[in-house]
């Protein structure tokens, strides 16, 4: 069993947001649970499943072979509406890095650089649909390339595409993993949650 340390931080839409994560990976089995310690009305936790995340799943996947030390990434997800009218941007720098112990660790920190994201005052993510992510192996590096359906909590259906420039790093022995689908219940504002399988 691996223990997955996950924290997201920055300005969103011009507001402080820091975003803390906790789980485990066992096997090919992810399971992250996301709190907003501090996020503006214009903000959800669920958008942690976009930033970061894919990096924590390439490692455990082997779509990745991670170094010994820090592994640097850069991530991007811009999101669309209906008839692609782009609705958010959201740019990060992301750390993975191995931590040993009695317990493996992964600790994965996020620092945003750029989120706008058009959500209306209390709208929230409330599921994010099954995504492949694919892995194409780059000199010196590899990215990553995911895409997904994204509904709100005030029924608007957004589209995600992401992509994850890894440095420093081999690509492994496989070159996709499925992330399967999560919902968020109504209830759990400022919560999200991500549990499933990767599949190869």
């Amino acid at each position: 069993m691996t223990r997955i340390d996950y924290t997201l931080s920055g300005c969103a839409n011009g507001h402080p947001v820091r975003i803390a994560g906790r789980g485990t990976a066992t096997g090919k089995r992810l399971q992250v649970a996301f709190t907003a310690a501090e996020a503006p009305v214009t903000f959800d936790a669920g958008l942690a499943h976009v930033v970061g995340l894919d990096v924590v799943a390439a490692v455990g996947a082997g779509l990745v072979t991670a170094p010994d030390g820090p592994l640097v990434a850069r991530c991007r997800a811009d999101l669309f509406g209906e008839g692609g009218v782009e609705v958010g941007t959201i740019a990060a720098v992301a750390t993975v890095e191995r931590r040993r112990g009695r317990v493996a660790g992964l600790g994965c920190c996020v620092q945003l650089a750029e989120a706008r994201v058009a959500f209306e005052p209390g709208e929230r993510v409330v599921s994010i649909g099954e995504r492949a992510v694919i892995a194409v192996p780059q000199a010196g590096g590899v990215v990553l390339f995911s895409a997904a359906a994204i509904s709100t909590s005030r029924g608007r259906e957004w589209t995600v595409l992401a992509s994850t420039l890894l440095v420093g790093c081999d690509g492994g022995e496989q070159r996709a993993a499925t992330l399967p689908a999560t919902r968020v219940p109504a209830s759990r504002a400022g919560r999200a949650r991500f549990s499933g399988k990767i599949q190869n």
